[in-house]
């Protein structure tokens, strides 16, 4: 895929070239700054400046998987096709109302962790930055990530509210949406998790895991499987501490053990289950066959 500059983009990569922390991205959803993150990230990467990328957006994410937080650290350009994470959290849902706090504070958490591997961090957030909602979730990322650098791509004036409450210490870059965004669809959008879940899952198998020797969590608070035992189809972290593994799917589920289909060929070391908002299909067909997914775009299965 071969990334056009939109006009301020140089500008802004001579500027990042010399920062050291983190840029945090702001855009409604179909804006480009994801698109925007890409080509910066590929640009300094040949420049030889080490790059990390935290991706916090729990819907699209270009990273990770639905309803996670991911990250990863390049020293390389990446190469063409989707890109695969390294580090995972999965929060449990794919829109952020439910999961403000906790998204915000994963993501600053990612942030934290990425500034040990690389000098600059670049942070995608969702779409969501109308009304009450979207400002607050906005607002409480920049607190968690305390970035150097915010880059707003607007075409007018619905991110002032945002920008506005951004701390004077923090540099602000406007830039347009880029005239070559890739639009999505509502159905695409789902078809677009759908498909992400698919590739994770692919030569997933079933297997047993007993309850009693695991934290379960859903929304960051504690759970205990016995009074409320997870739905079939289910989609679950499996969780080494803080790090998801990977994700998995219920198939059966009891107050003793949980059947989940998962890809993980070990389960050494799982030790907490972060229970999902949301469910998935592996046998349904994907969604929207007669809508699809615009012409290039893959996904990767992911994972370290």
């Amino acid at each position: 895929m071969t990334i056009v500059p939109s006009p301020g983009w140089e500008e802004l990569l001579k500027r990042l070239a010399s920062l050291k922390g983190s840029a945090f991205f702001l855009g409604r959803s179909d804006s480009g700054k994801t698109t925007l993150i890409r080509y910066l990230l590929t640009q300094l990467c040949q420049a030889g400046h080490p790059v990390a990328l935290v991706d916090a957006d729990v819907g699209q994410s270009s990273l990770g998987l639905p309803g996670a937080v991911s990250r990863r650290s390049f020293r390389a350009a990446p190469e063409e096709g989707p890109l695969r994470w390294e580090h995972l959290s999965f929060l449990g849902s794919v829109t952020p109302a439910p999961i403000l706090s906790l998204l915000a504070a994963e993501t600053g958490r990612m942030v934290l962790d990425s500034r040990q591997e690389a000098p600059l961090t670049l942070v995608d957030s969702t779409g969501l930055v109308d009304g009450p909602l979207g400002v607050a979730l906005k607002l409480a990322k920049i607190r968690a990530v305390a970035p150097e650098l915010v880059v707003a791509v607007t075409g007018g004036s619905e991110l002032d509210p945002i920008l506005r409450a951004v701390p004077d210490r923090v540099e602000i870059v406007r830039l347009p949406p880029s005239d070559h965004v890739l639009r999505r669809s509502p159905v695409q959008r789902i078809r677009r998790r759908q498909a992400r879940l698919a590739a994770h899952l692919e030569g997933a198998r079933e297997t047993m895991i007993a309850t009693r020797r695991l934290v379960f969590l859903h929304r960051g608070a504690p759970v205990h499987p016995v009074f409320t035992p997870p739905e079939a189809g289910t989609v679950i972290g499996l969780n080494h501490l803080a790090e998801t593994r990977a994700l998995a799917v219920v198939t059966e589920a009891d107050a003793d053990s949980l059947t989940v289909s998962t890809a993980l060929s070990s389960l050494r070391g799982i030790d907490r289950v972060i229970l999902g908002d949301f469910s998935y299909d592996p046998k349904a067909p994907l969604l929207g066959d007669d809508d699809p997914l615009p012409e290039g775009e893959r996904v990767a299965r992911g994972g370290p």
